[in-house]
């Protein structure tokens, strides 16, 4: 918990971070990612394009967590792919199924 209590935003070197912010992959994370979870709390009709978002930044996902060896989250992209095409199977493929 120190890190909490010496937090200072001023020394956040946000010229680092908007640089890596637009690096092509995390830049498709953050547009994709941020689209998909807004739209999960819109109208049903907006609801059904979340998924569709979420599966446009996956690619990113796992092509950032292999490149990092971040293999905890490279799991939880194959199952978040799982729970987006869940949604894509739901809303596209049986929307007539009720």
């Amino acid at each position: 918990m120190k890190f909490l209590t010496e937090f200072r935003i001023e020394d956040v070197n946000w010229s680092e971070i908007v640089s890596k912010i637009t690096e092509p992959d995390q830049l498709v994370i953050s547009v994709t990612g941020i689209i998909a979870i807004w739209l999960t709390q819109g109208t049903p009709k907006q609801q059904k394009w979340a998924c569709v978002f979420g599966l446009i930044g996956e690619p990113a996902w796992f092509y950032t967590a292999w490149n990092n060896q971040q293999y905890g989250i490279f799991i939880l992209c194959i199952l978040y792919t799982f729970a987006w095409a869940r949604g894509f199977k739901k809303h596209w493929i049986n929307k007539d199924v009720k």
